[in-house]
């Protein structure tokens, strides 16, 4: 959860961490804090969660990140071929239709063509992959390679926001039961 969010909920007790985190970008953050048992809703199903706080760039599309424990928590059950997704606790059941991202394989690009890069943001340059570090003032990107830690300063035009091979169509997946 983002320390943007916890503040705009307010009072909730935030206990200090010890832990570290990686990062997709392969970089270690230290946690702001953990928040335990905080009340989440969905629909009208209930039930306590327990958050780190990061202060990081809030996204307002995705302002908190419900990850596994809650997934098993919740018994979630998602159905990719349907694009439904179904929570349970003892004796409810919720169901969700996503149908917007249907048929989206795994190498399309989830980005929309008017969105620029941003830090952190995986990128392709040269047919490799490389992840935004900073967006400069004098309008180039630096990026940097996640395995050697290289960077290089490129101009946005030469950057493709997916970071999949050019050509390479959808991965066909087949259940094996």
């Amino acid at each position: 959860m983002p320390l943007t969010v916890l503040k705009r909920i307010g009072d909730l007790e935030v206990k200090p961490t010890r832990m570290s985190l990686l990062m997709a970008d392969g970089f270690p953050k230290r946690p702001y804090g953990v928040v335990e048992d905080v009340m989440v809703q969905i629909n009208n199903l209930r039930f306590l969660v327990d958050f780190v706080v990061l202060e990081m760039e809030e996204n307002a599309e995705i302002p908190i990140i419900l990850g596994r424990p809650f997934m098993k928590m919740t018994k979630v059950i998602i159905n990719i071929d349907e694009g439904t997704i179904a929570l349970k606790d003892q004796e409810e059941e919720v169901n969700e239709e996503k149908r917007n991202n249907k048929g989206a394989g795994v190498h399309q690009n989830p980005l929309k063509e008017h969105e620029g890069p941003r830090p952190s943001l995986p990128v392709q340059f040269n047919k490799k992959f490389w992840v935004v570090k900073e967006l400069r003032a004098d309008g180039l990107i630096e990026i940097e390679s996640p395995t050697s830690r290289r960077t290089k300063k490129v101009n946005r035009k030469l950057l493709k926001t997916s970071w999949c091979i050019e050509g390479k169509g959808d991965t066909k997946i087949k259940d094996v039961a």
